[in-house]
């Protein structure tokens, strides 16, 4: 059973999700139920009901019960729901849980946002990977308003990516599927209404997350004539796409594992098809932008096969104007103080600088990521950091 509610989801939502009842509760059922009957012994009163003997005897003992069998004890003793809901005391793995869990929030925005970032939402349970120690901290603390004060998700190394996974119970992964982000992310799926339809406050916690776990802020620079370069700082909100059979056809012959093909790489009348196939993700962020004044449209940027073929078309949202790069760090702001730091610095520098600026200012940007969060691919090459600034940048690399 399904609530209509996208903003919340109940123990009904969860049929085969185990529970935990206080003992008032239970003992309340039972003697209804024996006035309603007339059949004071356990086995007995079970074939009325039609369940299992021993389900109502696990129920009267405290041990953990499904929600489907509840729900047929609830109606039998003619029990509200609400009675019932405010009567359990754990429900999967979760210790009072806060009933019905309700996303319309600021944390449950931010525990969404991180499930569509870094999130894989499977049947029977949510996955969580991020290396990030500042957001897992978040995200910890946004479950606990949700879900409920007692709740810590279990966690795990996950050693073969380098990241830390969180794991949510069934009844958690319940909202998320009915949502529709039971599919891999490269998958349609659009925000829920509340989201897109909520106030500037829900839009500028989502775009905040989206460029702490996701997306990409990072100096664009060119070379310029008499030994000057420009530096331009830039946003990008990226999301991938499964691409169209046919055009996945052709670009087998063109494109190698994990090498990435950009559109001036491609055909002219391929890159015209893959324009029309960005994520409706992206369009609805691109709507969240909009509150803020900032106006843009998704636009195809590269395609990318992964190392079991897989190959995805990636579309972005490209911030690059300086009046929308001040309006994100005025008025949208950045979840991380580093991130924070880091475009300060390359607006207060952008434009035109010789060699030895535009070195100090890349070594100040990566010197701003945390030691464990650097990528040593990106710093070694790098051809504007001399040889003794990656050294130094490489020693207190994470591993």
């Amino acid at each position: 059973m399904r609530m209509k509610n996208v903003t919340t989801i109940d123990y009904l939502d969860s049929p085969y999700s185990k529970v935990i009842l206080d003992k008032e509760f239970r003992l309340n059922v039972f003697k209804k139920l024996i006035e309603k009957y007339k059949l004071p012994l356990t086995t007995p009163l079970a074939k009325k009901i039609g369940i299992e003997p021993r389900a109502l005897k696990s129920f009267l003992a405290g041990d953990r019960i499904i929600v489907d069998v509840l729900e047929r004890l609830r109606k039998q003793a003619e029990i509200s729901i609400e009675e019932t809901r405010n009567s359990i005391d754990v429900i999967d793995s979760m210790k009072e849980p806060s009933l019905p869990l309700n996303f319309n929030n600021n944390e449950g925005i931010r525990l969404i946002a991180g499930i569509v970032n870094e999130g894989r939402v499977r049947s029977r349970t949510i996955e969580y990977h991020n290396k990030n120690e500042e957001i897992l901290k978040i995200i910890r603390k946004c479950a606990r308003k949700v879900i409920g004060n007692l709740f810590q998700p279990s966690s795990s190394i996950d050693k073969r990516m380098g990241v830390k996974c969180l794991y949510f119970p069934p009844f958690v992964a319940k909202y998320f599927i009915k949502i529709g982000l039971d599919k891999p992310k490269i998958y349609p799926f659009n925000l829920p209404k509340f989201i897109t339809d909520g106030d500037e406050d829900y839009a500028r916690i989502w775009l905040r997350a989206f460029l702490g776990e996701d997306a990409s802020l990072y100096p664009y620079i060119q070379n310029a004539k008499n030994g000057y370069w420009f530096l331009y700082p830039r946003i990008q909100l990226n999301r991938n796409i499964i691409i169209p059979v046919n055009i996945k056809e052709k670009l087998n012959k063109m494109i190698t594992p994990t090498r990435p093909f950009y559109k001036i790489n491609l055909p002219l009348k391929i890159v015209r098809i893959l324009e029309k196939f960005y994520h409706p993700l992206l369009l609805d962020e691109s709507k969240l932008l909009k509150k803020f004044g900032i106006n843009l449209k998704p636009k195809f940027s590269k395609v990318y096969m992964n190392k079991d073929k897989i190959i995805t078309a990636t579309h972005s949202l490209s911030i690059i104007q300086l009046e929308d790069l001040e309006i994100w760090l005025n008025e949208i702001g950045c979840e991380l103080s580093w991130q924070r730091k880091q475009l300060e610095l390359l607006l207060s520098n952008r434009g035109s600088l010789n060699r030895v600026h535009l070195n100090d200012v890349i070594y100040k940007f990566y010197s701003l990521i945390p030691s464990y969060l650097r990528d040593k691919r990106k710093i070694n090459e790098s051809n504007t950091l001399t040889k003794e600034q990656k050294n130094e940048l490489l020693k207190v690399c994470g591993v």
